[in-house]
């Protein structure tokens, strides 16, 4: 920081000049690497990078070829959630809810289900059984076995989480066609 003083008609002005520090950015340095789909050598500044130029990496998720570098966090996914999810969904609960009971968000669980096929397989099983514990509580309420039983809040529910909808069956008799009945100036 600067101070420079100057003056007009007898007035003294001071002003505090901010000079910026410029960082100059350091050159990365160039790593060596090997392409995990060609075995080629080639070089790079990002530290990450499993495949050289060209259309290995393309080449390599189009014949599945995975690297031997993983990048990113390790997944929480175990196995054991398959039966977790379906008991879990057995009990009423939602797919969605299954991420807060393992302790991660929503998206994860999408995503485990997009990856591991056993996991979507559980996935549906357990909207099957989720389905089969609410119908079950429609009817015993339904028959009086519950008591108190809000069959609004039920049904809200099952068409929020199962598809059901209102119906209405509308009947429309005659020309449909909107100019039929009209009638114009010739007519007369």
């Amino acid at each position: 920081m600067s101070i420079s003083i100057y003056g007009t008609g007898g007035i003294f002005i001071v002003e505090k000049i901010k000079k910026k520090a410029v960082a100059k950015k350091k050159p990365r340095k160039i790593i060596k690497g090997s392409c995990d789909y060609c075995g080629k050598e080639f070089e790079t500044k990002i530290k990450t990078k499993t495949f050289c130029g060209g259309n290995c990496q393309a080449k390599s998720y189009s014949e599945g070829v995975k690297s031997d570098k993983t990048v990113g966090r390790p997944s929480k996914y175990d196995p054991s959630y398959c039966q977790e999810v379906i008991e879990w969904m057995g009990e009423g609960y939602s797919f969605e809810s299954f991420a807060g009971k393992v302790g991660v968000c929503r998206d994860t669980v999408f995503e485990w289900a997009n990856v591991f096929p056993d996991f979507s397989d559980a996935k549906n099983r357990g909207s099957a059984a989720c389905q089969v514990f609410w119908e079950k509580m429609g009817i015993n309420g339904a028959g009086g076995k519950i008591q108190n039983f809000n069959n609004g809040c039920w049904v809200f529910n099952k068409k929020n989480r199962f598809g059901w909808k209102d119906k209405q069956e509308i009947t429309i008799e005659g020309d449909l066609t909107p100019w039929a009945n009209l009638e114009t100036e010739d007519d007369e």
